[in-house]
């Protein structure tokens, strides 16, 4: 079949906005010095704690790309089972030996894809109604003679937290609010491409499901993330996040704005839940998102500098 490249739902009220100036971490210039136009998705016409069953599906599918990034050889971070996001193609993962092929996922209805280099489906697989292990199964047989490896897809198992609310061998179920998170992927990935370096680029986690970027603290060993989680056992709906690493300090103190507050407890750091963020239309809550972030990280570097490394 051919590529189907995702596109949002109409009957979800999407709203597309383009944004020539990005308001808190300035515009965004090509190779050529030009202004790239670019589309934040308006998100909010679903209830954001609705979004949960579809996050779980999505969760527990994208443990596939993660089986056959085990493929690859191991990385010491873990990456060589990440993901990016791309918008004609939803999740992604890395290359693999061989051919360069990709495995990845188009969220709104649960496709499972291998891509080749110019990320063009060559095999696909609709999930719904079937199990990990058959997809397993259908996926190794996909990658046979395309993967230069003799290894084979192991068994997968969902993270701890997932598999506490999912059991592994349910069949999948399609949810159209699927169409609204992927809209949540494709701002976060849109937002943090910002601060993303050849070093740290932005990536997909398939063990929280978050996307997110790594920055440098102001001294050696400190880090700052930057991502937006889906939903988690600390909030049952898509948020925003800053965390500071080493979390010592004071931190709590230090202001933020577009409605942000700072979490404490199991972790440290910045929040921003979706449900408080403002729905009137996309340029707004851009403008309200990118301030909570370029705050944080303010913030977050502030505290940190008098911390010392």
């Amino acid at each position: 079949m051919g590529h189907q490249p995702w596109a949002p739902d109409g009957r979800l009220g999407r709203k597309l906005v383009s944004l020539a100036q990005f308001t808190d971490w300035g515009p965004w210039p090509t190779a050529h010095g030009q202004v790239l136009m670019t589309a934040w998705q308006l998100t909010g016409s679903l209830a954001p704690a609705s979004l949960a069953p579809a996050r779980r599906e999505l969760h527990a599918a994208v443990q596939l790309i993660a089986g056959a990034g085990s493929l690859l050889p191991p990385r010491a971070d873990d990456s060589h089972t990440s993901m990016s996001w791309h918008d004609g193609s939803g999740f992604v993962g890395e290359p693999l030996s061989g051919e360069g092929m990709r495995v990845g996922l188009e969220p709104a209805k649960l496709v499972l894809w291998v891509l080749d280099t110019d990320l063009h489906p060559v095999d696909e697989l609709r999930l719904g109604g079937r199990t990990l292990a058959d997809a397993r199964h259908w996926l190794g047989g996909a990658l046979t003679g395309r993967v230069a490896t003799r290894k084979a897809i192991g068994s997968i198992e969902l993270p701890e937290a997932l598999s506490a609310e999912r059991k592994a061998d349910a069949a999948f179920v399609e949810h159209v609010e699927a169409v609204e998170l992927a809209a949540y992927y494709a701002n976060a990935n849109l937002l943090l491409a910002r601060r993303a370096s050849a070093g740290s680029p932005v990536r997909c986690w398939p063990h929280h499901m978050d996307i997110a970027v790594l920055l440098a603290g102001p001294h050696d060993g400190q880090t700052i993330g930057v991502g937006m989680s889906p939903g988690d056992s600390s909030y049952n709906e898509p948020y925003w996040y800053v965390t500071p690493w080493p979390h010592s300090g004071d931190f709590a103190s230090q202001p933020l704005t577009g409605a942000g507050t700072w979490h404490s407890g199991n972790w440290v750091g910045a929040v921003l839940p979706s449900s408080r963020v403002r729905r009137h239309d996309a340029m707004t809550q851009y403008t309200q998102v990118s301030a909570f972030v370029a705050s944080a990280i303010a913030a977050s570097r502030w505290v940190l500098k008098q911390v010392g490394g």
